[in-house]
């Protein structure tokens, strides 16, 4: 809940932060420029607006008018409109008193008449005076979505397949999730969404309809460029992957991403291409707290060289909380074609030999039919509505589940049973509580007396 606050009463901070959370959405300002600048950008979120006649006066003008021109625009000008809490000292006239109240009334707000006691810490009428406040707000813990990031620096290694069939089982589990596709040069979620001509209007056209950006854009803007596609995934694509990553400014780009932090989601997944090492501001979306990266690495060269460049990019990437990106980042790895050269497991003994304390989601194993089958489905179908019980889609449920103990994801926050792995239970395995579908094993890492021909 992003709150603008302009009063001084005692205690009021501490209370909010503790009602909210944290103080990640509460902006607080003196001024009363400043804060008319805040509420004349539409841009800017307000859920609610708490505001003192204490405040400092615009250049030329007292207290109560300055007061007074807050109050009608958030209650005639701003939309959407938003509760307006305002406390006035108990010697304000009458008129002034009943104008106010009428104004504030208009926007689901009230007014409170106060003595000068309750500017006084601790002092039992600055208390209810807070209790007022809070009683008067709808007030919630924030709920930041957690990021999933999907890296690495080889193209062509499942990795969207991988990932977006991740989502799909989180969004069959109840969650909100949102899909950004931050391949801009490709364009991969079109593809593998087949939206046609309705990806189109994605988020690339962004800086043509708001020119003019300041911090973020407005969130009505990015939703409406969000696809909710038939599957329950939110979508929000970069296009048919025609336009040049570095046609997306910097700016644009740090403009939309402080938006989804905005989005009402539980998970929003960012869908990389192989080239963000070189854009900062991508990159900072590895270094969050919320941030998990998963790095999927098969058994081909050129794609086990691409996820040991990612996490040896992590390594060196520092986050909020003080780890490093590394810290946060988990390996999926993907079985390799029969007869392929190097097999899984001495993938997985190399990675593992460098990177010892990265956990692992599982093992997904390599089914071309099943995925090729789903792609050829018109309209679009995936794995888990083909063939629910197939190891992939067994393997993907293990990895999902993997990752949302590790992330100590809520239990809450799943309101739906998968139905699929539910009817999987025979009588007998549901009596003994046991799952008729175990995960798919990790290969073992082979001794190091053992060589490519003995492992094969």
């Amino acid at each position: 809940m992003a709150l603008l606050i302009g009063s001084d009463v005692p205690g009021l901070l501490p209370a909010l932060e503790q009602a909210l959370g944290g103080t990640h959405h509460l902006t607080l300002l003196r001024e009363a420029e400043a804060m008319a600048s805040v509420m004349h950008n539409p841009s800017a979120r307000l859920d609610a607006v708490i505001l003192s006649d204490t405040m400092v006066p615009k250049p030329g003008k007292d207290r109560a008018t300055s007061l007074w021109e807050l109050v009608v625009w958030m209650s005639r000008s701003r939309q959407p409109k938003v509760p307006v809490i305002v406390t006035l000292h108990h010697d304000t006239p009458e008129a002034i008193q009943t104008a106010l109240r009428d104004e504030v009334r208009t926007t689901g707000g009230d007014l409170q008449v106060i003595t000068p006691e309750a500017r006084t810490p601790h002092h039992p009428e600055a208390q209810r005076v807070v209790a007022w406040i809070l009683d008067q707000l709808t007030l919630e813990p924030l709920r930041h979505p957690y990021l999933m990031v999907a890296t690495s620096n080889a193209g062509g290694s499942g990795k969207t397949t991988t990932v977006m069939h991740l989502c799909l089982y989180l969004v069959r589990r109840g969650l909100r999730v949102l899909a950004v596709d931050f391949d801009i040069g490709q364009g991969a979620l079109v593809n593998f969404f087949q939206l046609g001509d309705e990806g189109r209007a994605g988020l690339t056209t962004l800086p043509d309809a708001y020119p003019h950006l300041v911090t973020s854009y407005p969130r009505e803007l990015v939703e409406q460029r969000i696809i909710h596609h038939r599957s329950g995934l939110d979508l929000l694509c970069a296009g048919q992957g025609v336009r040049d990553p570095w046609d997306i400014s910097t700016a644009c780009l740090e403009g939309l991403i402080a938006t989804l932090d905005q989005l009402a989601y539980d998970v929003v997944c960012v869908d990389l291409g192989t080239d963000w090492k070189s854009r900062p501001v991508i990159v900072s979306l590895l270094t969050r707290r919320t941030s998990t990266p998963i790095v999927v690495c098969p058994p081909g060269h050129k794609e086990r060289m691409g996820a040991l460049s990612a996490l040896e990019v992590l390594g060196k990437l520092p986050r909020e909380d003080g780890r490093l990106a590394l810290d946060a980042a988990m390996l999926v790895w993907i079985a390799g074609a029969r007869g392929h050269v190097m097999d899984i497991r001495t993938v997985r003994r190399e990675v593992l030999g460098q990177y010892p304390h990265v956990p692992e989601l599982g093992l997904v194993p390599h089914d071309p039919a099943l995925l090729s089958m789903a792609a050829e489905r018109v309209p679009f179908c995936s794995a888990f509505d083909l063939a629910p019980r197939r190891p992939y889609c067994q393997a993907i449920r293990h990895v999902a589940r993997r990752w949302m103990d590790l992330i100590a994801l809520p239990p809450a926050w799943l309101t739906r049973v998968d139905p699929d792995e539910a009817h999987a239970h025979s009588f007998w395995t549901r009596w003994a509580g046991r799952s008729a579908a175990p995960a798919m094993p990790l290969p073992s890492v082979p001794d190091a007396t053992t060589t490519k021909e003995g492992s094969r």
